[in-house]
């Protein structure tokens, strides 16, 4: 465990200073910290769904997530929609094709965009896929009751709404 406290950071029993740490600090305790944690071992679960079954990565599993709840979209609207960088939903995307997953046609008012759908072969994957996640997102929630879920839920939305207005305000000047 790493503990920042009044002007010191102790590491594998070393002392450094640090200037100006006026309270502790313990990342285990530190929310943001907590939520990587969280993300990461929830998402390893998933992953081992559509990555064992199908041999798929994090991106090409968003964007046929996606693609799944969707009738037609635009690489743009995937991005959008996945919270997939540009480059990284194209690569996913060509390779979705290349496994005829997903299929692209031009968009007859606009011939620079090109409109994805999901093959017949890619939406049975995503409907298994979809059945298998399901049942592990009940395990995952096993011990919490409903309301205890829905509380979850409406907790994590709310947090989610407030880093939304972080993001969109001014950069936060802090003290020195």
């Amino acid at each position: 465990m790493v503990a920042l406290g009044a002007g010191e950071l102790t590491m594998n029993n070393k002392q450094v200073l640090t200037a100006g740490v006026e309270d502790d600090f313990i990342l285990d305790d530190f929310f943001p910290y907590q939520v990587r944690i969280f993300y990461s071992e929830v998402s390893q679960c998933v992953r081992k769904v559509y990555g064992q079954r199908y041999g798929l990565s994090v991106s090409e599993w968003r964007v046929l997530a996606v693609m799944g709840s969707s009738d037609a979209l635009t690489a743009s609207d995937v991005c959008q929609l996945s919270s997939i960088d540009k480059v990284e939903a194209c690569r996913a995307i060509q390779r979705l094709q290349s496994r005829h997953f997903i299929d692209g046609k031009s968009d007859h008012r606009d011939r620079r965009r090109r409109i994805l759908q999901l093959t017949v072969t890619g939406q049975a994957v995503f409907q298994d896929l979809a059945g298998k996640v399901k049942e592990l997102e009940k395990q995952l929630l096993n011990n919490l009751d409903i309301e205890d879920q829905n509380k979850l839920r409406h907790l994590m939305l709310q947090v989610r709404l407030n880093a939304q207005a972080i993001n969109r305000a001014q950069p936060v000047e802090l003290e020195e």
